[in-house]
């Protein structure tokens, strides 16, 4: 679960501008100071304890202002909310077929 879920609840920035491998440092108040890591992407986290996409995880193109749910359906799948973070980034994405912009960085 990405940190944008927590940050209400944390009293947080929900996209914090500075990290180290995927780890925020904070400071809620004198005495405490909270490391929050991605466990999908960080080094830092022992590979025991990293979260993994799902094996079976695909990602599908949609068109034009089409949302997840009707393109899933229409192939048969579903959407898991829980999965967007593993599929919001360029690797997966450009396994599928789609129109790209082309302002849009390529990795």
């Amino acid at each position: 679960v990405g940190l944008h879920y927590h940050a209400d609840s944390l009293r947080i920035f929900p996209s914090p501008r500075t990290y180290y491998s995927y780890v925020v440092e904070l400071h809620p108040n004198k005495q405490t100071t909270l490391f929050i890591a991605d466990t999908r992407r960080s080094e830092i986290i022992p590979s025991s304890r990293r979260v993994a996409a799902p094996a079976s995880l695909t990602a599908e193109a949609g068109g034009t202002g089409e949302n997840c749910h009707s393109v899933c359906s229409s192939k048969g799948k579903r959407c898991e909310a829980a999965a967007f973070d593993f599929v919001n980034t360029c690797a997966p994405l450009l396994k599928v077929s789609f129109a790209m912009s082309p302002s849009l960085p390529l990795p």
